[in-house]
């Protein structure tokens, strides 16, 4: 037996991995939208009976959002270093496009385009890491 695999397992590792991400995000989503559901109906609660509810609920539910100082600081460089990660797999798919079409042949615009596209999602990348180093966390 040769040392390749069959066309058909890879196409099954990349659909069983697709859709597990997704479901893992849909997951992710439903939770985080039942929390808030559960946040509106208590403040809804308080609504329906015309009063203000009290500080310590208040802060309770603001730190189950996650809506506190820190918690969007902590928020941002989430986003920065996700952002860093996304660009840095995308640099990696276009550099191995160039490199792949560099040595199989081809016309030389596939492979200049992919590798400026790799290097400026590289520099995009190392820029949003700086910037998710240097957030501070209030």
């Amino acid at each position: 037996m040769s040392g390749a695999v069959p066309p058909m397992l890879w196409f099954l590792f990349w659909v069983g991995l697709s859709v597990g991400v997704l479901s893992f995000g849909f997951f992710m989503a439903i939770i985080i939208h039942r929390g808030n559901m559960k946040v509106l109906e208590i403040l809804r609660f308080y609504a329906e009976k015309g009063i203000e509810p009290p500080p310590a609920v208040v802060e309770m539910l603001t730190r189950q959002t996650g809506n506190t100082e820190s918690g969007r600081a902590g928020r941002e460089i989430g986003q920065k270093a996700g952002n860093f990660t996304g660009l840095l797999v995308a640099a990696c798919i276009a550099g191995g496009i160039a490199w792949w079409r560099m040595n199989e042949g081809g016309p030389q615009w596939v492979v200049y385009l992919f590798a400026l596209t790799a290097a400026f999602w590289v520099a995009l990348a190392i820029r949003f890491l700086l910037t998710a180093l240097s957030t501070s966390e209030k």
